[in-house]
């Protein structure tokens, strides 16, 4: 059920270019396919090598490795998640309701995440028309919370017993008491953050060897102007910011004083919401 989790977050990814890009998807999974057939084949005609548990689990580990590592190489932006300023609102508010659940709302690490904030909350009350540099840090900011969330979701329940390389090589421990829908779970989420990971490592300054500082630099502008382009300039009305900042974040801030429901409940519930009202049209003069 991990790897069906990976295959099915993988397809709804790229869903928009799926059709478009169908034989791409299919050179990404072919690899991790052959190896896969080719192993188990090997292991039931030769009596002499017979995987044990850990063994199999261990040669799907690596199958799906392979598959991630093609998928993010041929749909390193294609797989990414567009974004306008009512997902990075939603999204900065979710984010201090998950800080505040898990770390406390006054840890003095909190005070780094105040200038993104701030740039987020000017940007969504404000007209404003941002070039390249600001899209990219936005989006930056996006792929950090997503990451951050992604991993506080994943430590808060059991998903993180199936991301555990020790564990995951003796599905015993974890299959009698959590089901099949943890590990699917457990896929997408995995195939996620290996995805936004490595667009977020992809900004780290030091070159690599035998590269100059000037390229490792140009390298980290032509990503930033990629990432700009999936920003998108559509702007919010005043009125329509203020809504979704007082609404969403009384709602957070009332759950956290007063345990209505489920941290992890809120948290999904509002990913989700974000991605289904953000699509409106866009304003006109924007």
């Amino acid at each position: 059920m991990f790897g069906l989790g990976l295959l099915i977050q993988s397809v709804f990814l790229i869903k928009n270019d799926l059709r478009k890009n169908i034989w791409w998807f299919l050179g990404a999974l072919a690899p991790s396919l052959v190896l896969g057939i080719l192993s188990f084949a090997y292991d039931f005609i030769d009596d002499s090598i017979k995987l044990d548990n850990a063994g199999t689990y261990f040669l799907l580990l690596i199958v799906y490795i392979i598959f991630i590592v093609f998928f993010i190489n041929l749909f390193f932006y294609e797989a990414i998640q567009g974004i306008n300023e009512k997902i990075l609102l939603v999204w900065t508010l979710i984010f201090w309701y998950a800080y505040a659940v898990n770390f406390g709302p006054f840890l003095w690490l909190g005070i780094i995440f105040l200038f993104p904030t701030f740039i987020v909350v000017i940007v969504s009350f404000a007209p404003s028309s941002l070039d390249y540099f600001w899209k990219a840090f936005l989006y930056g900011w996006f792929l950090f919370v997503l990451i951050f969330l992604a991993f506080i979701q994943v430590k808060s329940s059991n998903l993180h017993l199936y991301l555990d390389p020790h564990l995951f090589l003796d599905q015993r421990k974890i299959t009698a008491s959590y089901d099949y829908l943890t590990a699917f779970s457990a896929g997408m989420i995995f195939l996620s953050i290996a995805l936004y990971g490595y667009h977020l490592l992809c900004f780290w300054p030091l070159p690599a060897q035998n590269q100059s500082l000037k390229d490792r630099f140009r390298e980290i502008r032509e990503h930033a102007i990629n990432l700009g382009a999936k920003y998108s300039d559509y702007q919010m009305e005043f009125v329509e910011a203020l809504i979704i900042f007082f609404l969403i974040g009384g709602i957070f801030l009332g759950n956290y004083y007063f345990k209505i429901a489920s941290s992890n409940l809120i948290i999904n519930l509002g990913i989700i919401g974000s991605f289904l009202y953000s699509e409106r049209p866009m304003r006109r003069g924007a």
